[in-house]
Parts: structure tokens; sequence; C-alpha cells
């Protein structure tokens, strides 16, 4: 099995085997590559971060990066994708 089933989030890199394919982080050499300045690939990971804590559910998590990012583009990026994903995302 080789294919990855599940939606893979914007700045993401996904990784498995045996069928199984999992959120390994941010694709940081691909920012850079595409000059992506330091300020924002931290702001990437720092969102990731937040989300990939499990002892709560997603919505609760995207209300309380909404208070801290607000209107910031790189956040309305990820969460519109998260909210709107049809075959579900990564973990």
């Amino acid at each position: 099995c080789s294919a990855v089933t599940k939606d893979v989030p914007p700045f993401a890199i996904a990784f498995g085997t045996n069928c199984a394919t999992y959120f390994r982080g941010v694709n940081i050499k691909g920012l850079k590559k595409n000059n992506v300045t330091r300020d924002r690939i931290i702001k990437i990971i720092n969102i990731y971060k937040e989300l990939r804590i499990v002892d709560s559910f997603l919505s609760d998590r995207l209300a309380h990066l909404s208070d801290t990012y607000g209107n910031d583009d790189v956040f309305i990026e990820i969460k519109s994708f998260l909210e709107n994903s049809r075959l579900g995302v990564l973990r």
C-alpha cells in the first residue's frame, strides 16, 4: 500500500509505511527554498505545535489559535484547510 488516504495539511510533510501515513512535521526545507521568512516559518511551526495537543477537540484548539493569530493569513489558510477537509487530515 503506498497511497496517502487523508489530506496533508499546508506546509506539512507526511510519512508512513504499511498503509499508515502520519503527519511528520513542517516542511522547513520547502519553505526556505521558497524564500519564506524565518518569522513566518516559526509561526507555522507554533500553529502546528498547538494543533498537535491531543487532549482537546480540534474545534477548541482552532478557537484558541483564533484568539492568538486572528486574521493572520498563515493561520487562516491552515484553519480553512482543516475545516474543509473531506477525507480527514493526517495526525
